[in-house]
């Protein structure tokens, strides 16, 4: 698939696809850093891993109701 499929226009991509400018939005209120061009792993606890130093960054929190 490739990483334009979700027509992202941020410059951010979070597991490998490019986050709408309103998505980004919503996860910078929530801790993502609003840096363009990063890659950022994201698992459905809020743990967040920058994809290119293989950092793990603060959590977001859940980010989907169990």
């Amino acid at each position: 698939m490739a990483s334009s499929c979700a027509s992202g226009d941020s410059g951010v991509f979070v597991n490998g696809r490019e986050l709408h400018q309103r998505d980004l939005d919503l996860l910078v209120g929530r801790g993502l850093p609003r840096i363009s061009g990063k890659s950022y792993s994201v698992e459905i606890s809020g743990n967040i891993t920058d994809e290119e130093t293989g950092k793990k960054l603060r959590s977001l929190g859940k980010l989907a109701p169990t």
